[in-house]
């Protein structure tokens, strides 16, 4: 047997015959892709001026070199002196970034655009998404879907990195699935994208790209070591270089330093998996393994399979080292017999890591805990040695393994706790999604709402309809008053009628001629024998009157007798002939066109009981006897727009001032009506107008089509009161078209 050491491939292979292992096996496709990476290999990666790139940056970006770190108390307690190189220093903590580096940069030297990878534990995954950020290159990762949900952080990871993770979900949706899925990806497009093998494996030239990428690891242990050891002994080397081996990335950099000195032992560690049952674990090299010589992945080698060839299924706790094949120059190291391999079970590598954390305060990565196994059984036969251990990366990546295997209990307490709170958030984070739902279904309902309130304002709309907030009828200053007496009902009707100033803007007519000779003394003497007789018919009338008449109807009424009371006024101070022709006429019309009513009056005998009244004596004895009935009056009119009332005591006072020369009759006259006009205001206007002589009223043209024109008609909540009222009116007569004016402007609510 040649027991040549192959430190590198000779035409793609390592070793000799029938042990010959590697090639470049792949398809058709591939063919210019592989021949364009060899040749970068020797013309580009192999140069000074790369070589010094790639130095340079693991220097500054990986953080190079790691430490080799002395193991003082696992030495004290195993007989032995351990050294520990922590690649879990190294950026992304794990040894994979150096030949992520490399590759990725030897990518874009060769002005690729896109990286793909494939990755086990996602440690490789990690750093190839961390080096393609750095150096600003797209990638995409294939992964196995099992290997996605036993290695979730390092998946996240990944993700910040700006990487896209593919999850692989053939086969056994493990490591080999994933390079199966990688090679199928780069043979669509093999002149755009890289492919970065993260083990020691597959077609050539890969096996010697990782090799030498990785070789800083020995190359660093070797100058480490001689500088501690040179210290007290004499010698420069290890007994034992000791790394776990998947694909033999970590194991070929921490060997390839020392596979010349043979006075040190390498010690590969593959994954015994679940107690060395088959189908149940990783062992491809060790003893009683059952693994063959086959071709798969590009290159040949040893692997797990069937007779038929087929992949056989493996199991590790471990990610990274469940893989059924090993790279081709292990398997020609392990023929020509310089490096021993054996195994370490999943609970081995467990109880190997709790060691070395309580012991050394280092937590190392289950791969590496399977090197750390090896070095235990190795203490139980060896003492007094120099022990070097690859630790190729730390273990905070395995947590959700880890924890789950060595305090179950606990971990799922911590999980379930976990899931609450992850729940909670998401529902927090969809709360304000549903707010603004529920706000937009408001704003709908709010805008439906206005426009069936639109609508039903349509349907009870007038052309000729004036609100007390029009802007043709009042000014701001107006508004703001009306609207402060509206929700001040419960102030006192004396205080509001002397501040209220909502009908001050009058139409161009003028009140200062209005005289109060013109009032009936006949509508006194029935407004006091209707008070006195049907007291408790006028209550009732008046509650109902309540319920029919509404804000908005008692101020455009109020607008309506305005103009009015004004244009009469005017009439009343003309007194020329042909005024007072002219409102018989108006008169008279007013009358046929209400003759449909049933209200009849006899005038002359209206005249002779007005005058055998004495206006005077009856006005006080109807105060004295019925002061029970204004109360109850007055507590309807509490209840109404004070407003109306308020209008009223102004035109009054103002006739008032006009009339200091007119004669003791009318001053008697006008005494009487204001003291009587207080119960008016709240009785109801059918009784009231039945009260009145409407024979005698004498309204002119203009005060007809004016009447006609205001809003009053449209809503009066009783039409027959005003047409009794004009029925009953046989000639012209001013005082009593003013009371007529006065009762029209109480008709409502008063």
């Amino acid at each position: 047997m040649d027991n040549r050491i192959f430190l590198k491939s000779e035409k793609g292979y390592f070793g000799e015959g029938d042990f010959r292992f590697g090639g470049c096996f792949i398809p058709e496709i591939l063919y210019p892709a592989l021949n364009d990476l060899q040749k970068a290999y020797k013309q580009i990666f192999q140069t000074k001026g790369f070589q010094k790139e790639l130095k340079r940056l693991l220097k500054t970006f990986v953080g190079r070199p790691t430490p080799l770190i002395y193991a003082k108390n696992a030495s004290e307690i195993l007989g032995n002196e351990i050294y520990l190189k922590f690649e879990g220093l190294a950026n992304t903590g794990a040894h994979k970034i150096n030949n992520a580096l490399a590759q990725v940069l030897l990518a874009k030297r060769m002005k690729k655009t896109h990286i793909i990878a494939e990755t086990g534990a996602g440690q490789h995954g990690v750093a190839v998404a961390s080096v393609c950020a750095f150096l600003k290159m797209p990638c995409t990762i294939f992964m196995g879907a099992t290997d996605i949900q036993r290695q979730r952080p390092n998946v996240f990871i990944m993700e910040q990195f700006g990487a896209e993770v593919v999850a692989v979900e053939s086969g056994t949706k493990t490591l080999k699935d994933a390079v199966n899925e990688a090679l199928r990806q780069w043979s669509k497009v093999p002149h755009e994208y890289f492919y970065v093998l993260g083990s020691a494996l597959g077609p050539y030239p890969y096996p010697d790209i990782v090799r030498d990428s990785q070789s800083i690891i020995g190359k660093e242990i070797k100058k480490q070591i001689k500088k501690a050891l040179g210290k007290y002994l004499n010698t420069f080397l290890p007994d034992y270089v000791v790394a776990c081996v998947g694909g033999g990335s970590n194991s070929m950099g921490a060997f390839s330093a020392f596979l010349e000195d043979m006075e040190v032992k390498l010690v590969g560690v593959e994954a015994g998996g679940d107690d060395f049952k088959a189908n149940k674990h990783a062992m491809r090299l060790a003893e009683n393994s059952g693994a063959s010589i086959g071709i798969a992945h590009g290159y040949r080698s040893y692997f797990l399979q069937d007779k038929h060839g087929q992949i056989s299924n493996t199991h590790s706790i471990s990610a990274g080292l469940d893989y059924a094949g090993v790279g081709p120059q292990l398997a020609h190291l392990k023929h020509i017999g310089r490096v021993e391999f054996m195994a370490a079970s999943d609970d081995s590598a467990l109880e190997a890591l709790q060691f070395f954390a309580r012991h050394e305060g280092i937590l190392p990565a289950l791969e590496s805990s399977h090197a750390l196994a090896g070095v235990l059984e190795i203490a139980k036969k060896e003492k007094n040695k120099i022990i070097v251990v690859n630790v190729s990366g730390r273990g905070d990546k395995d947590i959700f393994i880890t924890a789950k295997a060595l305090c179950t209990n606990a971990w799922r307490d911590f999980l379930e706790s976990e899931l609450q709170s992850v729940e909670k958030l998401l529902k927090q984070k969809n709360k304000p999604k549903e707010v603004v739902v529920q706000e937009e279904k408001d704003e709908e309902e709010s805008k439906q709402r206005q426009n069936e309130l639109k609508l039903a304002l349509q349907d009870i709309s007038h052309e000729d309809m004036s609100f007390f907030d029009s802007p043709d009828t009042e000014n701001d200053d107006t508004k703001a008053q009306d609207t402060q007496h509206l929700t001040s009902t419960q102030v006192d009707s004396t205080i509001q009628m002397k501040d209220d100033k909502s009908l001050h803007k009058l139409d161009t007519q003028d009140l200062s001629s209005m005289t109060l000779d013109s009032i009936s003394e006949q509508s006194l003497e029935k407004l006091d024998s209707m008070l006195s007789n049907q007291g408790v018919e006028t209550r009732a009338d008046s509650e109902n009157l309540e319920s029919k008449a509404a804000c908005h109807t008692e101020c455009s009424e109020v607008s309506s007798m305005k103009s009015q009371l004004d244009f009469s006024l005017n009439m009343q101070n003309d007194k020329t002939l042909d005024s007072t022709d002219s409102t018989e006429s108006a008169t008279t019309e007013a009358i046929e066109n209400l003759e449909s009513t049933n209200c009849h009056i006899d005038l002359e005998q209206s005249e002779k009981e007005i005058s055998s009244i004495d206006l005077e004596s009856e006005s006080k004895e109807f105060l004295e006897n019925d002061e029970n009935l204004e109360s109850n009056l007055t507590n309807t009119i509490d209840n109404t727009e004070i407003n109306d009332t308020e209008t009223i005591q102004d035109i009054l006072k103002q006739s008032e001032v006009e009339q200091e020369n007119n004669n003791l009759q009318t001053e008697s006259i006008e005494d009487n009506l204001q003291d009587s006009q207080d119960s008016i205001e709240s009785s109801e206007i059918e009784n009231v107008a039945d009260l009145i002589d409407t024979d005698s009223l004498n309204l002119n043209e203009s005060d007809m089509e004016s009447s006609h024109k205001e809003p009053l008609h449209f809503l009066t909540t009783d039409s027959n009161i005003e047409t009794d009222l004009l029925e009953t009116t046989p000639s012209s007569n001013n005082t009593q078209e003013a009371n007529l004016q006065a009762l029209r402007f109480l008709q409502g609510n008063d």
